[in-house]
């Protein structure tokens, strides 16, 4: 009967001790870098031509598409920068 006593108070003292401690935020829930997405500078010619040329296969000097819509998404920063250049009113 003591063994038992003893037993069951050296379990309940290690589930104690060991599941109460303290741990640094940082290392328990690291912060993930979020990419940031530039919508300073858009233009027709530098940032929207990327973005149309590269959503349609583009090849050489003819657009070739395998089927519209692609399969993919645009990447949400993309989009992003598509609906500040309309805001923007379509700066070339």
């Amino acid at each position: 009967m003591r063994n038992h006593f003893k037993i069951a108070i050296a379990c309940i003292a290690m589930t104690t001790f060991t599941s109460c401690y303290y741990d640094k935020k940082d290392q328990v829930y690291p912060q993930v870098a979020i990419p940031t997405c530039d919508t300073t500078n858009i233009t027709y010619s530098t940032t929207i031509t990327s973005i149309f040329l590269n959503s349609i296969n583009y090849v050489s000097s003819i657009a070739v598409s395998k089927r519209m819509p692609p399969s993919a998404k645009l990447v949400d920063c993309k989009i992003i920068q598509i609906q500040k250049w309309i805001q923007k009113g379509y700066p070339q």
